[in-house]
């Protein structure tokens, strides 16, 4: 009997995205160990993305440039090329959008599909995903890894399941073996303190965390134990939704060295001004609520805000507001290990009230 999946659901992942732009435009990196990150020599840059050569190595995403070199010095480092993957990426979205208008972007390289109108059976969900993966070969001369199951949360798993390239299609009686032979850190949204804390109450597998109510999951893990209380028996309800429209706009400059002083503090506010003014000419956006960040060399973190009679939206008042919340910060001259600015309260230019002739 040919059984019609009531729900389908992709998750699409790219192998080692920024790595394999970089080896497909540059020939001569393909099947070298290339480690994506920050510059060499910065002493707080850490690794985007590592090749599969390079993560033999063991080196992985977030990890210390200077770290990964001495686990491979032979690696090729390489800088982050935003721009050139951002512009991969839009490629990538408008080749899914050909095949459904559903797309729920996850970040620059992945994103979740949902495929349910497009097929009648789990065979043609398996030949739909060959051509997923096939289109994006032949178009982008890249690889992906392709989950596809009854919800977001088994598609995310799957798709880890068989990187690179992979193609893991889990049907709706697969779905208690899968989760029963998981390992904890496979699991989607239960971070390393989470398994932690786990690992204290001698739980280090799903199997082991099934056994848990309810109430003694949240008493472990808070309100998210509620729902993994569902997501581990395979329920997960959540639609492929589209992006909400952005709520604030803002950038912010994690420093190599401490910074301090007045001059060099402001110059750095002027930096952020100039750059939070560029993305929201880009969006034609304007906003009323200035927000000011700063992190010290401790790791103490806080903001300072102030919202404004009428939107703003150039650099020179971004850059204006910021210099009156910069004394009201606790240590206004620092050191600063960080520094960021954004507007929230956005509105388009469209929508700002005509000036009084």
């Amino acid at each position: 009997m040919v059984i019609r999946p009531p729900r389908l659901i992709g998750h699409v992942d790219m192998d080692a995205f920024f790595a394999a732009v970089e080896a497909r435009d540059r020939p001569e990196l393909k099947g070298k160990p290339l480690v994506i990150g920050g510059r060499p020599g910065e002493p707080r840059a850490v690794v985007s993305t590592a090749s599969y050569e390079a993560r033999r190595f063991g080196i992985r995403s977030a990890m210390p440039l200077a770290t990964a070199r001495r686990l491979c010095p032979q690696a090729i480092f390489l800088p982050v090329d935003m721009p050139r993957y951002a512009a991969v990426s839009e490629e990538l979205f408008r080749l899914l959008a050909s095949f459904t208008p559903a797309i729920e972007p996850v970040s620059i390289d992945e994103a979740f599909l949902d495929l349910t109108p497009l097929v009648r059976s789990y065979d043609e969900a398996e030949a739909l995903g060959r051509r997923i993966k096939d289109t994006i070969r032949q178009r982008l001369a890249l690889t992906a890894s392709l989950g596809l199951a009854p919800n977001k949360f088994l598609a995310k798993i799957a798709s880890d399941l068989h990187k690179p390239d992979g193609l893991t299609v889990v049907r709706p009686e697969e779905v208690e073996n899968l989760l029963l032979g998981l390992p904890l850190e496979r699991l989607w949204g239960v971070g390393v303190k989470s398994r932690e804390r786990l690992a204290k109450a001698g739980i280090t597998s799903v199997a082991q965390l099934r056994r848990l109510s309810r109430a003694e999951l949240r008493a472990l893990l808070g309100v998210w134990g509620e729902e993994v209380f569902d997501l581990i028996r395979g329920i997960d309800e959540r639609p492929v939704a589209a992006p909400l429209p952005a709520r604030s706009v803002g950038r912010e400059l994690t420093f190599a060295h401490d910074i301090a002083g007045e001059a060099r503090v402001r110059a750095e506010l002027k930096h952020l001004a100039r750059m939070v003014a560029s993305r929201l000419g880009e969006e034609a956006q304007a906003g009323r609520t200035v927000v000011l960040k700063a992190r010290y060399a401790d790791f103490t973190t806080c903001t300072r805000s102030r919202t404004l009679p009428q939107p703003v939206w150039e650099a020179e008042d971004l850059y204006r507001v910021a210099s009156l919340l910069l004394p009201e910060l606790p240590r206004p001259q620092g050191p600063f290990r960080l520094l960021g600015l954004s507007l929230a309260g956005l509105v388009p230019f469209r929508q700002l009230p005509l000036p009084l002739a």
